[in-house]
C-alpha cells in the first residue's frame, strides 16, 4: 500500500505561523529603513527652514530612491575638518582648515600620497592666534589666501560674551575677518585687506577664490549697518591680484570692484568659482529670496555683469556651487528633500548642468534608504566643496549636527567622493 503524502495539521499551522512572523519582520525592517513611513509611502520629505516654510504651490523635485551612479564611493579624509581647496595642479595636495583644541580654526595642508599633514598657521609666524582658515590656492601654487580675525579686533569687539565672539568671528561667519596671502609653508603672511579701517566692528569677509589665471581674487565683504551679526548686507568684491612672479616679492591687491544683484533688498553673498576663461562666475545670495534662509545659485556674466538664477528655489537653502574642471557640471548643496526642520538644517550634494538644467541629487547622507546614509542622529550638512583638477573626485566638508542648531557653523568631517562622469 503506497504511503500517504500529508503533514499533520499541527505541522501546517506551525509553518504558516513562521511565515507570517517572517513577513511581519521584513515589513517592520522596511518601515524602519524608510524613516518610519510605510512600504508604499512617498519617501520625499520636503524640508522647511527657519522662518521659511515651503510654499506648497511651488513644484517639488522628485528624488529617486536610487542615488546617482555618478558617485561611486565616499571615503572619510579626516574626522574633524572644515573648508577645503584642492591644489589646482597637484592632485595629491589638499588645503583645509581644522579647529584646534581651543576651537580656533587653523589652516592645514595634506599630501594624500604620503599621508603627511602640516599646520601652516599654528606657530608664531601666523598673523593671529585665533581663527585663520578657509584657504584658497593661487594657480601658481606659490600662494594661498586665507581669512582670519586679528586678536586686536577680538579684544576690542563690544561684547563680553566670549563664546559669541568666537562663533561670529569663525571663518564660516566672517565677522571682523581680513584676508592674508601666505606661502604654502606658512613662513610669510601678507595682509591684503583692512576691513576694520573701513567698517569698524560692522565689517568682515568670506570665501576668497581666484580666477584660473590668478589675475583676480574674489571674496564677499560685509558692508554692515550694525555690529549685530544678524544684520545682513554683503557684496561681492573682485580685485586685481598683483604679483610679478618673483618668490621674493609680495603680492598686493589693485583695483577693487563691487557687485550686488540689482534689487533694493540687501542680503548675504558668497562667491564660489569661475569658468576657466573667466567669462562667468558662480555665486550664492538670498537678496531676492522670499525668506532670510532661502538662498539661490547664480551665474554671473563677467562682461555684462548680468546674473542668471540657476536654482530658482527661494525657500530652499542652495549654496557652495563649484564648477567642474570640464565645465559640464556644477556641484552644489541644497536642502531640497533633505529633511530639514524649523530648528535643524540638513542638506545634500546635488549636480546640475551649467545652464541650471538636469538637477539631480548625488548623496543621501540624511536618507535612511540610501547607501550613503551617514546615520548621524541630528543629520548632516554638506557644505564647502572642491573638485580634484581632473574632475574624478570631489572633496566635501560635511557638518555634523550635534543638536538643534545655533545660527553658526559647526564642526564636521571632510569626505572625498569618487566621481564617475555621466555618459
Amino acid at each position: 500500500m503506497p504511503k500517504k503524502k500529508f503533514f499533520p495539521k499541527i505541522m501546517k499551522l506551525l509553518i504558516v505561523s513562521i511565515l507570517v512572523v517572517l513577513i511581519l519582520l521584513v515589513l517592520r525592517r522596511i518601515k524602519k529603513a524608510n524613516g518610519g513611513r510605510g512600504l508604499f509611502s512617498n519617501r520625499q520629505k520636503t524640508p522647511t527652514t527657519q522662518e521659511s516654510p515651503i510654499n506648497d504651490s511651488q513644484p517639488t523635485q522628485t528624488i529617486s530612491d536610487k542615488i546617482s551612479d555618478e558617485v561611486t564611493n565616499i571615503t572619510t579624509f579626516v574626522q574633524l575638518g572644515g573648508n577645503v581647496d584642492w591644489n589646482p595642479v597637484d592632485a595629491n595636495i589638499l588645503a583645509y582648515d581644522v579647529p584646534d583644541a581651543n576651537n580656533w580654526t587653523k589652516t592645514w595642508i595634506a599630501n594624500l600620497a604620503t599621508g603627511e599633514k602640516k599646520c601652516i598657521t599654528c606657530d608664531s609666524t601666523a598673523p593671529t592666534s585665533l581663527h585663520i582658515g578657509n584657504p584658497a590656492w593661487h594657480p601658481s601654487q606659490k600662494w594661498l589666501v586665507v581669512q582670519g580675525v586679528e586678536k586686536s579686533f577680538y579684544d576690542r569687539f563690544p561684547s563680553k560674551d566670549e563664546a559669541y565672539k568666537a562663533r561670529i568671528m569663525d571663518v564660516g561667519v566672517g565677522i571682523g575677518n581680513e584676508l592674508w596671502a601666505t606661502t604654502p609653508d606658512g613662513s610669510r603672511f601678507i595682509k591684503l585687506t583692512d576691513v576694520f579701517a573701513e567698517k569698524g566692528y560692522k565689517g568682515g569677509v568670506l570665501h576668497p577664490h581666484f580666477t584660473h589665471n590668478g589675475s583676480t581674487l574674489a571674496w564677499t565683504q560685509r558692508n554692515g549697518t550694525t555690529s549685530d551679526v544678524s544684520g545682513e548686507d554683503w557684496s561681492i568684491k573682485f580685485a586685481d591680484f598683483i604679483w610679478d612672479g618673483n618668490p621674493d616679492t609680495n603680492p598686493h591687491l589693485g583695483t577693487i570692484r563691487t557687485y550686488q544683484l540689482p534689487v533694493s533688498s540687501k542680503g548675504l553673498y558668497e562667491i564660489h568659482s569661475f569658468s576657466k576663461d573667466g567669462s562667468f562666475a558662480i555665486f550664492t545670495s538670498n537678496a531676492e529670496s522670499a525668506t532670510k534662509h532661502g538662498y539661490d545659485i547664480y551665474k554671473l556674466d563677467m562682461t555684462t555683469m548680468q546674473s542668471t538664477n540657476l536654482t530658482q528655489s527661494p525657500r530652499e537653502w542652495d549654496e557652495h556651487a563649484h564648477l567642474s574642471p570640464d565645465e559640464s557640471t556644477i556641484a552644489w548643496i541644497s536642502s531640497m528633500g533633505a529633511g530639514s526642520s524649523a530648528q535643524t538644517l540638513k542638506t545634500e550634494i546635488w549636480f546640475m548642468n551649467t545652464d541650471g538644467t538636469n538637477k539631480r541629487r548625488v548623496t543621501g547622507f540624511n536618507d535612511p534608504s540610501s547607501t550613503t546614509f551617514a546615520n548621524d542622529p541630528f543629520g548632516t550638512i554638506p557644505a564647502d566643496l572642491s573638485w580634484l583638477p581632473d574632475g574624478k573626485k570631489l572633496a566635501a566638508y560635511v557638518i555634523i549636527n550635534k543638536s538643534a542648531q545655533t545660527g553658526f557653523s559647526m564642526p564636521g568631517r571632510i569626505v572625498i567622493l569618487d566621481i564617475k562622469k555621466k555618459e
